[in-house]
């Protein structure tokens, strides 16, 4: 019975969901706007959070038999403006991410590009429209919105991509990623993601898909995006500010800049040796500023050694250290009394998940079979 109410043409359970959503996003946009934060990430989400709760009234005037009924006296066109909402969704999402995990925003010519497809497929939905497309779009309009969509879904892929760059540029700056809890922002990425999915799904489901499948692929997405607004809102609220910004391509040191000559052997002999001497990788907190400082080096430059003439990024050099000490203790006897958890937090690891991950990835065996495996060869010699 649920499912069928969904479909009743008067005001509905779905009526209903799309008025929530777009008045859920539609206030927080305000709310969020008269904050004093002024940064280019906060605008961002402001205009996505609108984006949103416009996109729910879109659907409501076009999907009400009452209102759409009054627009189309205006002519198709009409129902394309609405359409324009769908387009700017991904890419307001994607340049939020950059900009909050980046750290910058510039406005490029290219960022008009969906607004261009969205004129284009306006311009093809009116023009060319005739009996094989209503048969499986219905309408112009479902044409126009179904194309937004599949470009939402397009930043949304980039989105997800752009977050497992920044990943990957933190340990550039960090050794221990796992106090670094952006997994929000994965959560946010792929949420609506999913639902854009969704929002593309309905057109080609209806010819061959049973009543209750249709129902089910047309009104999930508006019940997610309810859930999913009010999760960007706290999570974005909560975290936004913890987020560590870093460069999206590597900065190294200028050709021009001193500091930019080729280490000698020397040095480098001298840096691997200060590392083990000084036990610097079990500084708690390390990060690339710590160790440049530690080692009276630029922190581009030490960034630059290491992926250059090491030929790991800093979270893999730190734990390299770290992973071969721990194998060095759990086979020392100085170390025999001492439990896998002594050890590992006396090399410099904070997590037990984490260190256990790159431990089987490190030595292809737990650490406790990394000691009884020493246990047995010595007692085999």
């Amino acid at each position: 019975m649920l499912l069928q109410t969904l479909n009743q043409p008067l005001f509905n359970l779905y009526d209903f969901i799309l008025w929530m959503t777009a008045l859920q996003g539609l206030i927080f946009a305000v709310l969020l706007q008269c904050r004093r934060e002024k940064t280019a990430s906060h605008h961002l989400l402001t205009l996505f959070v609108a984006s949103i709760g416009l996109g729910q009234l879109a659907f409501f005037i076009t999907y009400n038999p009452y209102l759409s009924g009054f627009l189309s006296h205006a002519g198709q066109w009409s129902f394309a403006l609405p359409a324009l909402v769908f387009y700017l969704q991904g890419p307001l999402l994607y340049h939020y991410l950059r900009a909050l995990t980046f750290g910058r925003y510039q406005y490029h010519h290219r960022d008009l590009i969906p607004v261009v497809v969205w004129l284009l497929a306006t311009l093809f939905a009116l023009s060319v429209w005739g009996p094989w497309w209503e048969t499986l779009l219905w309408r112009p309009y479902v044409l126009i919105g179904s194309v937004g969509f599949m470009v939402s879904t397009a930043y949304g892929v980039a989105s997800i991509l752009a977050i497992a760059r920044y990943s990957e540029r933190l340990k550039d700056r960090f050794c221990t990623v796992e106090s670094l809890d952006f997994r929000w922002l994965k959560i946010f990425a792929w949420g609506f993601l999913a639902i854009w999915v969704m929002e593309v799904l309905p057109p080609f489901t209806y010819p061959f898909a049973p009543w209750y499948l249709q129902e089910v692929v047309t009104h999930l997405p508006s019940f997610v995006e309810l859930l999913m607004v009010s999760f960007v809102i706290v999570a974005g609220l909560m975290n936004s500010r913890n987020i560590e910004k870093v460069s999206e391509v590597p900065e190294w040191p200028n050709e021009r800049d001193e500091t930019s000559s080729a280490p000698s052997g020397e040095t480098l002999r001298e840096l691997d040796q200060r590392m083990r001497d000084e036990a610097l990788y079990a500084r708690p907190r390390l990060n690339i500023e710590r160790l440049a400082q530690q080692l009276n080096m630029p922190p581009r430059h030490l960034s630059h050694v290491i992926n250059h003439y090491f030929h790991k990024n800093f979270f893999e050099f730190i734990n390299d250290y770290r992973l071969e000490q721990t194998c060095v203790r759990l086979r020392s006897p100085g170390w025999a009394d001492k439990s896998v958890q002594d050890i590992y937090e006396s090399v410099g690891f904070r997590s037990k998940s984490s260190f256990f991950t790159l431990f089987r990835k490190y030595a292809d065996m737990t650490p406790n079979q990394y000691r009884e495996q020493g246990a047995k060869e010595k007692a085999s010699q």
